[in-house]
């Protein structure tokens, strides 16, 4: 059995640099620019992941509860969205189904990056309190 990679890297450091610099990015540009109504509604998930990511990197296990919790939101929420698109009454006219399938995919995502968070052999090798 090979032994667990154990420093920021692969996968994690792109997490990481997603969460830090393009989330933010993103959030303030849709708030700023785009003139989203959800602004403030987005602002605490948004900390909580940068906050996450942070504790990441620090290596503290308190950051990988946070990441979890944030991915988990994330599920919730892609999949209210989901059903909120498949109940408007646009759709049911025969609207193209794009706004569904692009939070279908970012559904998939969200469930990829927690599938990562619990199995991968990099996370467990830095948090795991056994070692």
């Amino acid at each position: 059995m090979t032994e667990p990679k154990k420093g920021i890297g692969g996968w994690l450091l792109v997490y990481v640099t997603l969460t830090i610099i393009a989330l933010p990015l993103v959030v303030f540009v849709q708030s700023r620019y785009l003139g989203n109504p959800w602004f403030l509604l987005r602002l605490a998930p948004t900390v909580a992941a940068f906050a996450g990511a942070v504790l990441l990197i620090m290596r503290k296990p308190a950051g990988l509860a946070i990441t979890r919790g944030y991915l988990a939101y994330c599920v919730g929420l892609f999949i209210y969205q989901i059903q909120n698109a498949l109940s408007h009454p646009e759709l049911r006219a025969g609207a193209s189904l794009d706004p569904v399938l692009s939070k279908g995919l970012g559904l998939a995502i969200v469930i990829l990056w927690l599938v990562y968070f619990h199995r991968s052999k990099r996370v467990r090798g830095l948090f795991d309190k056994t070692r």
